[in-house]
């Protein structure tokens, strides 16, 4: 299993499903080098989700 996903630009949330259940993951916005980053972590899955704009 990948253990960090990208996600389409412009999100800042993502729907994780894991089997029967799901969560929400809220991306956290950081700004580097003048790119805005959106990233959050599960620990349900221990991925990290990306999403650059």
């Amino acid at each position: 299993m990948q253990k960090v996903k990208n996600l389409p630009k412009g999100k800042t949330s993502y729907a994780e499903q894991i089997g029967e259940d799901g969560r929400f993951i809220m991306l956290k916005e950081y700004c580097m080098n003048g790119t805005v980053v959106y990233a959050g972590y599960s620990s349900r899955s221990e991925r990290v989700y990306l999403c650059i704009c």
